[in-house]
């Protein structure tokens, strides 16, 4: 206890001291606590789809239907997985142009199993210095060995992937939560042969950018990352990757 009354305090003295506001509701872009509605700058629900009524209601009207449920009583490895959650994980890979695609709870729980389930120790990454967080704990849950260049510079990054030797992977994201940019596309369109595997977490840009609201790196990267917390305004994330990937995740993905 004393060790965490003092992480505690150490915190509090650099005003680093976290909390979970409360707001009594929320309506779109607004927040409502007692008799103030304030405007929500800090939401990633760019569309606001997950406040809009016709959603709601076919959401309902779904969750309605016999053979759907609110919990599977179970992991889905465990008891079963009703055949239409597959259709729809195939249905979103298709759509984003990666064939298949496999949910997870939480962007987090898909970002940590999908780095720990693919390297091994000792494996070289190449990251971006402000890659998620999310990504670099899967990366040490691995052991593997991890290279991050200058954010955005590609010039760090080819000097990076020289002393790295042979990199197995590059893990980057499309458009970077910390600062707002986007994924420079064109150096790695031109540059292809640079990297090796290409994974891109596209949880900010899927359902806004690119084509479609299809993301930056479709037709570039092997394996992405999305979120539904975010631009498609429900919760959970998933992985868009091949029949042969998913395969794989399914067999050695721990979360």
């Amino acid at each position: 206890m004393q060790k965490l009354l003092s992480a505690l305090n150490t915190v509090e003295s650099g005003y680093l001291r976290r909390g979970l506001p409360a707001f009594d509701g929320r309506d779109g872009k607004y927040l409502y606590a007692g008799s103030s509605r304030l405007v929500n700058f800090s939401s990633n629900d760019y569309l606001g789809l997950s406040s809009d009524k016709e959603l709601r209601r076919k959401a309902a009207a779904l969750l309605g239907r016999t053979e759907m449920r609110l919990g599977s009583g179970s992991a889905r490895l465990v008891s079963g997985s009703l055949g239409r959650y597959g259709e729809i994980e195939k249905a979103y890979g298709e759509y984003f142009g990666y064939g298949n695609s496999l949910f997870f709870p939480s962007g987090y729980q898909a970002n940590i199993g999908l780095m720990s389930a693919l390297f091994d120790p000792g494996d070289s990454v190449i990251v971006d210095k402000r890659l998620h967080a999310s990504l670099v704990h899967g990366l040490g849950l691995a052991k593997a060995k991890l290279t991050a260049f200058r954010h955005a510079d590609w010039k760090s990054f080819e000097k990076k992937s020289r002393a790295a030797g042979a990199p197995r992977a590059v893990v980057l994201e499309s458009l970077y939560s910390m600062d707002g940019d986007a994924l420079d596309i064109s150096y790695i369109a031109e540059n292809r042969s640079r990297f090796p595997l290409l994974i891109v977490d596209e949880a900010h840009a899927l359902g806004v950018l690119g084509e479609k609201g299809k993301g930056l790196a479709t037709g570039l990267a092997e394996i992405a990352i999305g979120t539904f917390g975010k631009a498609f305004g429900f919760h959970g994330a998933f992985i868009l990757c091949g029949d042969r990937v998913k395969d794989y995740l399914v067999n050695f993905c721990p979360s």
